[in-house]
């Protein structure tokens, strides 16, 4: 996939998450799986521009990152992940938890999209 494709697709995915977001949680898994395929598909956009390469999957992305020293982002990613896997698999939806999640690719975006 190009680039600017996981650019769109990203922007699609968060914004289409986000409306997910409510006060009860009621769908917050879908919440977090749609903010995780965004920050996917943000951070391939990411690594091409800043180093002319990414991955299209998310094995080996944190290690990439942290082998680039984009640490701070490899940690935010991490963290995605394991917000995303504790309420794919949890018993219960919290919207606080989604609203976290979208913080962190709020932060993965604009690495991506805005920062040197």
């Amino acid at each position: 996939m190009k680039s600017e494709d996981h650019l769109r697709k990203a922007r699609r995915l968060e914004a289409s998450a986000g409306k997910l977001i409510s006060s009860s949680g009621d769908d917050s898994e879908l919440a977090c799986e749609g903010f995780y395929g965004a920050a996917q598909h943000f951070l391939s956009h990411g690594l091409e521009r800043r180093l002319g390469r990414h991955i299209d999957t998310h094995e080996g992305m944190s290690r990439l990152l942290r082998r680039n020293d984009f640490n701070e982002i490899a940690v935010a990613f991490d963290r995605l992940d394991i917000i995303r896997h504790g309420q794919w698999y949890g018993r219960k939806g919290n919207g606080d938890v989604a609203k976290g999640a979208s913080a962190l690719v709020s932060r993965i975006r604009r690495w991506a999209v805005e920062e040197g």
